[in-house]
């Protein structure tokens, strides 16, 4: 029994000694891993140059070009968005429409009333007639004067 017990009193410290080796090594790693960590420069002085005045500390005095550009920059601002809000609609809805317009107006005139898929009638060369006789009158339009009224006055007139 003896033997038994020897046997068992130096597994036992066999098994403690590792373990406390174990306890060792890892309190070594702890301690290197500690020194290792890096600090990014937490712990350096600060600069001068930080505590110092953007451009040596000039004075700041009106140059005078700060006005006129403050201005040309809300002027043009306001130009485009005046030109952007009040520019010609260029959506297809619009364009739709105004063809739908053109052609109604081709079929009621002049009694068109074969369109082919794909070509655009309303174009200033379909909608106006560039071969007129009259260039003052591109739509040949019959002239309605306001003096055929006054002539046949007159003539009435001159009967009695």
């Amino acid at each position: 029994m003896s033997v038994r017990v020897t046997w068992l009193a130096r597994t036992l410290r066999r098994s403690l000694l590792q373990q406390k080796a174990r306890q060792q090594q890892q309190q070594q790693s702890k301690q290197l891993v500690q020194q290792q960590q890096r600090r990014w420069g937490g712990d350096m002085p600060r600069p001068q140059s930080m505590d110092a005045e953007l451009f040596g500390g000039h004075p700041k005095l009106d140059t005078g070009w700060k006005g006129p550009i403050y201005f040309t920059y809300a002027a043009a601002t306001l130009i485009i968005g005046a030109g952007l809000a009040y520019g010609p609609e260029s959506d297809i809805q619009t364009w739709a429409e105004a063809e739908a317009r053109a052609r109604l107006r081709l079929k009621e005139e002049k009694g068109f009333d074969q369109f082919e898929f794909g070509k655009h009638y309303n174009r200033p060369g379909v909608m106006l007639d560039f071969d007129s006789l009259k260039p003052e009158n591109p739509f040949n339009e019959e002239d309605d004067d306001d003096d055929d009224e006054e002539e046949e006055d007159e003539e009435e007139g001159d009967d009695e």
